[in-house]
């Protein structure tokens, strides 16, 4: 059963990212937005809409200019003839100016906190001509969403990385001439794994009574938790209990090294039953340092995964309440699933037609960008659409070529082990009528080409071939 979607972003003290633009571009400014979210977390990214509770009131000019100047960490200024002639944008300009000035006099790199983003045609007093520009109209979202989570890290350098807890451990074990080490272990999760590793301090410096509260911050924003176990007990403290216990009582998954030890062999009868209660509650691996190392990449991996579809489905469900539709409830779970990854260049023009018609038949989850194996692991779907126009022909930026690869991957798997295959839908936006050689490099084993403009015909068998697929696999 998937977790219960919210109904409302966290609200943080400090965002990622703040996007300032004008009414006249929110349709664009909106899907960037929700790309970047993507990439950086829910309450990460904040797009005035989405906050409007908290903004509500006469001070909401205050507010803005709070977030523009001091709360958020870049500032991107979606630019155009409309915001320079706004009063709201140029309230949020005034400010955002202002703390250009005092960027400047910091020098380094504080400057680039700004990032300029051209959405329509016009100037904004105040940009200089010599200002570069990323250009939005003409690129996917998720490529415009790729260059800011570039910038978020150049303040930030683990921005929108998932983040474990690394227990610390006693000094036999943070040795690095021995064969498994604790620092050894932190530099596969970051290089290999990708995720942030906490503690960001050593927390043994801490008195003992600060030692509990300092441990459940450093718990709390972790999807994981890591441990090497020993046979000797840590002491004086115990930290090896406390933080696995810590780890428990909040629910997070946990994964333990035990390697070698003989359990039954520990002398000394707490760590011993530590241990065992560490055994009983399935948290152990024993065997080689290298297994271990395997199954965290595997399982760290499917959890990244689940956390971009839990993201994905929220702002889903968001726009869904923004059209007044009926929340999903148990009856949509008879409708297969569909993963879409929209390669066009005019990505909302395709989308709105395809959406369109679609909805109400099929459940969709949009892809901005990810793993498609390892988001089928975690979430097995039950056909796959990917959307087209003439720039995904011309243009290796747009090409589909990966996404079909991987398709083919997954459905290579599920003929193996003798699973139903996931059909795989190219929805090309003509005119210019498709130069297919041009788009299907990689072709998947079970492929339906539709027109853009023929979306009744063409999608009409691989819908029913979707739904055989999810009969089949429940």
């Amino acid at each position: 059963m998937a977790p219960e979607i919210p109904t409302q972003r966290p609200k943080r003290d400090r965002f990622l990212v703040a996007f300032s633009y004008a009414g006249e571009q929110r349709e664009l400014v909106r899907q960037i937005a929700e790309a970047t979210e993507q990439l950086l977390g829910l309450g990460a990214v904040f797009y005035d809409e989405w906050f409007e509770g908290s903004l509500a009131g006469s001070a909401a000019d205050l507010k803005l200019q709070k977030i523009y100047g001091a709360d958020s960490e870049v500032v991107v200024i979606c630019a155009s003839a409309a915001y320079a002639k706004k009063p709201w944008p140029l309230a949020e300009w005034d400010r955002i100016r202002e703390r250009h000035m005092s960027l400047r006099t910091e020098g380094g790199s504080a400057s680039d906190r700004l990032l300029p983003l051209r959405v329509a045609d016009g100037e904004v007093e105040g940009l200089l001509g010599n200002t570069i520009w990323v250009e939005a109209r003409q690129r996917p979202a998720n490529h415009i969403a790729d260059l800011i989570l570039q910038r978020v890290r150049m303040f930030v350098p683990d921005a929108g990385k998932p983040r474990l807890f690394l227990a610390q451990t006693p000094p036999s074990l943070d040795d690095e001439s021995q064969p498994v080490n604790r620092p050894k272990l932190q530099r596969f999760l970051e290089q290999e794994c990708r995720y942030a590793v906490a503690p960001a301090r050593d927390l043994l410096e801490l008195e003992l009574d600060q030692y509990p509260a300092a441990l459940e911050a450093e718990l709390a924003g972790s999807q994981a938790f890591v441990q090497l176990l020993s046979e000797k007990p840590w002491k004086p403290g115990n930290y090896d209990r406390r933080q696995f216990n810590a780890a428990t009582e909040r629910g997070l998954p946990q994964f333990c090294y035990q390697g070698d030890i003989h359990v039954d062999a520990v002398q000394d009868t707490g760590q011993r039953t530590f241990l065992s209660d560490c055994k009983a509650k399935g948290k152990t691996i024993a065997g080689q340092f290298e297994d271990f190392k395997h199954h965290l990449r595997q399982k760290l991996g499917e959890l990244a995964a689940a956390k971009e579809a839990e993201v994905r489905r929220f702002q889903e469900a968001d726009r869904r309440r923004r059209a007044g539709l009926t929340e999903v409830t148990a009856d949509a779970t008879d409708r297969p699933l569909v993963r879409v990854a929209n390669w066009a260049a005019d990505t909302e023009a395709i989308w709105d037609s395809v959406f369109n018609f679609l909805d109400g038949k099929v459940l969709l989850d949009e892809i901005v960008r990810g793993d498609l194996v390892t988001q089928q692991s975690v979430e097995p779907c039950h056909g796959f659409l990917i959307l087209c126009d003439d720039k995904s022909q011309s243009d290796e930026a747009f090409s589909p070529r990966d996404a079909l690869a991987n398709c083919r991957l997954i459905q290579s798997q599920q003929q193996k082990l003798d699973q139903p295959i996931a059909p795989v839908a190219v929805v090309f936006r003509a005119p210019p009528d498709p130069v297919w050689s041009r788009l299907l490099k990689s072709t998947p084993r079970c492929l339906y080409r539709v027109l853009g403009h023929d979306l009744e015909n063409g999608l009409g068998e691989f819908i029913q071939k979707a739904f055989e697929v999810r009969r089949a696999m429940t």
